[in-house]
Formats: C-alpha cells, structure tokens, sequence
C-alpha cells in the first residue's frame, strides 16, 4: 500500500505524503523523534514564487489569554491577547501602562479605520477606481465620568487621480456598508454575561 495519494492538477501530478498533518495552505506538521517539522506540499512548492516564513516561540512560552488576571505566568499584568486566524494583537489592560499596547479605545479606532480602509479596496476596485494610496487619521474627544468617547472626527485622505465626486461617492460607500461604521453608528448594546471559575 502506497505511503502517499498522488493527484493531477492541470498536466502536472502531484504526491501528498500520508505521515503528516496538513493546513488549509499547504503546510505540513510532522512529528519526528519529539521534534516537530515543518515543510511545504508538492502542489504549494509547485505553485508558489514567494519564501514561506515560520515564527517559532520559545521552548515554554505560553501566551496569555484575552482577559485581565491577576499577575501570574500565564497573564502579564499590563498586557493581554487578541488571538483570532493565527493572528495576534498585544493589548494594554491597565491604566497609564501604554507602552504595553494599543488601549481600548485606540482598538476601537484602530477597528473603525480598518473597516473603512477594507471598504476602500474592495468597493474602490468595484467602482474601477484607481487609489494610489489611503490614510485614516482620527481624533477623538474623551469624557471621564462616566468614561466614553463624546466625538470622533477622522480624515480619510486618499491619493487618486479620480474624480472628486467619484472619491465622495466612495467615501459614502465605504461608511454605509462597513460592519464597524455601522456598529457604531447605530449604537448597538452589548449583550454579556459574567461566567466564574471558582479557584482556591
């Protein structure tokens, strides 16, 4: 019995070993005497121009989950982790530590910024826009008791040779179909609830 299924794409045949785990992009795992390897699949090395990048941590590094704790291995004190599709983003959970990351509220900007300037591209190319370049700068006025942001104000600058009616239109495009734009825009509420893990 064959260690391996062999497939064919087009004209080329392509072999997948059987011994190993595979992701969706065509990266493998495999275990070899306590020491995981990692590789890229014959249709990925057949296909791909680029060099694929691995980040490896360090031997006992275990990160932190989304949530303040009290100081301990597994959390820092000043800092959590936004962990979604491989993805990490460092955030500060204690006042006046900004060196730790972004606070909540330039997460929350950093969010409204990221809709808009998705939007820009993919609304921008179905409109057959040419941009050569996009900047989102935010200001924004703070009120401390009860804490909240009281106005955002942001400029979305865009370099284009386009028509000025046509980058409007965009603009207004981009704030009516963004999931973030319209979030907050709507002032949606919230809805939570407070689970406990008892510990000694």
């Amino acid at each position: 019995m064959r260690d391996y299924h062999e497939t064919t794409v087009d004209k080329f045949t392509f072999t997948v070993a059987k011994d190993r785990w595979y992701n969706s992009e065509g990266i493998w795992a495999k275990e070899d005497g306590g020491i995981i390897r990692i590789g890229l699949s014959d249709f990925l090395q057949q296909r791909s121009v680029d060099i694929a990048f691995a980040e490896v941590k360090q031997v006992g590094i275990r990160h932190p989950p989304l949530r303040p704790k009290k100081k301990s291995s597994a959390c820092h004190e000043y800092f959590a982790l936004a962990e979604t599709r491989g993805h990490r983003l460092t955030l500060n959970v204690k006042k006046g530590a900004g060196e730790a990351g972004f606070n909540a509220a330039e997460t929350l900007l950093a969010a409204l910024g990221a809709c808009i300037l998705t939007n820009v591209n993919a609304i921008g190319e179905k409109m057959r826009l040419q941009i050569n370049d996009a900047l989102i700068e935010f200001d924004a006025v703070r009120r401390e008791e009860p804490t909240t942001l009281t106005e955002i104000h942001y400029k979305l600058i865009l370099k284009s040779p386009e028509p000025p009616e046509k980058l409007a239109e965009l603009h207004d495009l981009c704030v009516k179909w963004g999931m973030v734009t319209n979030t907050v825009i709507n002032g949606l509420v919230p809805k939570g609830e407070l689970v406990i893990h008892k510990t000694d």
